[in-house]
């Protein structure tokens, strides 16, 4: 059974908009519940109902190499843009290189 390693914990803060990032713990590959990508869900899903998320773009995995991408509303493209950008370097550094 293999094992997948992921890490990145912290909030990232700009004047409008907080990232909140979550420790992720090891998980097989095994079809299981992923805990943190549910509770990751949860999170952006209380924002969204709280009137808190204008945006969003989603980017998602499976297990088996599916990839899901999505997107609600198109406000602000270049900001979101740059900040998939950091996301993208956080992502990056936290855990290709932080394995």
């Amino acid at each position: 059974m293999q094992n997948r390693c992921g890490v990145g914990c912290g909030v990232l803060s700009t004047d409008r908009v907080q990232i909140r990032l979550v420790t992720m713990q090891v998980v097989s590959l095994d079809k299981r519940v992923n805990a943190s990508v549910v509770e990751q869900l949860e999170y952006w899903l209380e924002l969204a109902r709280s009137g808190d998320i204008a945006n969003i773009i989603v980017v998602g995995a499976s297990d088996n190499g599916d990839v899901y991408r999505g997107w609600a509303n198109g406000n602000y493209p270049f900001r979101m843009i740059g900040e998939l950008e950091v996301a993208k370097y956080m992502f990056m550094r936290n855990v290709i290189d932080g394995c």
